[in-house]
């Protein structure tokens, strides 16, 4: 939950944000 900071609107999707941290860099 690194990318927790940059989406704030899904903190609990942990396995969305792993998928976003790639595609947001």
């Amino acid at each position: 939950m690194v990318m927790g900071d940059v989406r704030p609107f899904a903190p609990s999707s942990s396995a969305r944000a792993d998928v976003t941290v790639p595609h947001q860099i």
